[in-house]
């Protein structure tokens, strides 16, 4: 399931997981229903399910919390708040991404420390917080360096890039955005490339470049469906390009 999910093959992985929560489940594997239900959450969302995702990250905590699993529990909460978020729960979403800082704050993760401050700043995008935003997005930046996790630092330097844009510093976004294509290259992730051309749309749109911007939404557009990414296609399909 989890080469099906690297390789893009999101249905394909979702079957295989799905097979190794029923067996863990019978199996009594306690740790193993965490993780799959988890990694459930995270491919759904992925897909567009954000619905379902929620449930599998509820399902998740439910066995990681009394257990004191709290680095999936973590890991969990920032997928909860994700999930929520992605549904227009905005209060419910900042309330279970405090609970994922405060553990891992205690157990010191920063791998989940660095996707909680992304998590943070896309919820600041979405109440036009943007200063905040951007703070946020540079505290993930700064961690995920630290730490050499490139996936998730070019996820950072894209909300920076979001941020920027939105506050009409389109230099300083692109800087950024440019930012966040270096550190893809240290760590591919397909997902991510998609949503990096995304924003790139944004970008050439706020400098009037046209064509610059149909590229990438072709580029994006290939991505998203070739992964199945319901939500993210959904999302490039509402950007208007002249």
């Amino acid at each position: 399931g989890i080469l099906e999910s690297v390789s893009g093959n999101w249905q394909a992985a979702y079957n295989s997981i799905k097979r190794s929560l029923d067996l863990r489940q019978k199996m009594g594997d306690v740790d193993g229903v965490a993780i799959t239900n988890h990694n459930l959450g995270q491919l759904v969302r992925s897909l567009g399910d954000v619905a379902q995702a929620e449930l599998f990250y509820r399902d998740s905590l439910a066995v990681s919390r009394p257990f004191q699993m709290n680095w999936h529990a973590a890991n969990s909460y920032v997928g909860l708040s994700q999930s929520l978020l992605y549904q227009g729960k905005i209060d419910e979403a900042s309330e279970s991404l405090q609970e994922s800082f405060r553990l891992a704050q205690e157990i010191n993760a920063p791998d989940v420390i660095v996707e909680a401050y992304c998590t943070l700043a896309e919820i600041q995008l979405a109440k036009d917080q943007l200063l905040e935003a951007e703070e946020s997005a540079q505290n993930a930046a700064k961690l995920a360096s630290q730490i050499g996790v490139s996936p998730l630092l070019a996820t950072a330097w894209r909300l920076t890039s979001a941020s920027l844009l939105r506050q009409g510093n389109i230099e300083y976004a692109q800087q950024a955005l440019e930012n966040a294509w270096k550190a893809l290259e240290d760590g591919p992730d397909r997902i991510e490339d998609g949503r990096l051309h995304a924003q790139a749309i944004m970008v050439a749109m706020a400098t009037n470049d046209q064509e610059q911007a149909r590229m990438h939404r072709a580029a994006a557009e290939q991505v998203f469906k070739q992964l199945g990414a319901a939500r993210d296609l959904s999302m490039l399909e509402s950007i208007e390009i002249q």
